[in-house]
């Protein structure tokens, strides 16, 4: 009797909790690999910050200040963080990120409450902030996104437009905001690396070549012309005295 007791206790404290543990994994490596290989089909109001981190790309972007990105935050207008899940990474880098207004899914937009605090805003974030669901155009779409962005005045996240052409100015999230982003393949593999707080970071392990749309180009450093510097009266009559003593010479 006391002999079934124990290999009870085995069988219900051990191996059952085993089995639900090895379940639970098994689910989780689906879960992942699924995410991976399907769009999300537009996911709806209430999505769980789960199911929004097994994104494919993310782009991180903020308003400029003076034409410049201001990593304190001083200045800083609102910042983003868009999350993009995709059927195939190498194509999406192919073929370039294109989008603008037009990729907006209207109704599956919505003002939420933060659950977190941007890392640039930080406490100067409001306490809302705007979904903006996006979609690929296409009879085969080739990805989907979401938008997530956070700003100091919540009249600021009205006024937002994207528009698709880098460099706009005034309340555009454009191109020209994208200040990091990062890319992993169907594996979950780091293949794309970019951020703008360290020069020539770009690492791109598919492609050589720059890509087009939304994807960070790294721009020609902006050089000035150097003027001499003054020569001294001491330094003219030096010249004058070893110029005159070559005169001579030849």
């Amino acid at each position: 009797m006391g002999s079934r007791t124990f290999e009870t206790d085995i069988v219900v404290f051990i191996i059952f909790p085993l089995l639900v543990a090895a379940l639970i994994l098994v689910y989780a490596l689906y879960r992942i690999r699924v995410s991976r290989t399907r769009l999300p089909s537009l996911l709806p109001a209430g999505t769980s910050e789960d199911e929004l981190s097994t994104f494919d790309v993310r782009f991180h972007l903020m308003s400029k200040v003076d034409g410049a990105f201001d990593f304190t935050g001083a200045g800083v207008a609102w910042q983003a963080h868009l999350s993009v899940w995709t059927t195939d990474i190498a194509q999406l880098m192919a073929e370039g990120l294109h989008f603008d207004s037009a990729n907006v899914c209207r109704e599956k937009g919505a003002l939420i409450r933060n659950t977190q605090q941007p890392h640039i805003l930080r406490e100067r974030a409001c306490q809302t902030s705007r979904r903006i669901v996006l979609k690929h155009r296409e009879k085969n779409p080739l990805w989907e996104a979401i938008l997530i962005v956070f700003a100091c005045e919540i009249g600021t996240l009205g006024e937002l437009r994207i528009s698709g052409h880098p460099e706009e100015t005034g309340c555009q999230i454009s191109p020209d905001s994208v200040f990091a982003a990062t890319g992993y393949d169907e594996e979950g593999e780091w293949v794309y690396s970019y951020s703008a707080r360290t020069p020539n970071s770009l690492v791109n392990t598919l492609f050589d070549t720059p890509l087009d749309g939304w994807w960070p180009r790294l721009k020609p450093e902006r050089r000035v012309a150097r003027k001499p510097d003054p020569v001294s009266a001491h330094e003219q009559e030096v010249m004058f005295l070893v110029a005159r003593h070559c005169t001579q010479d030849c």
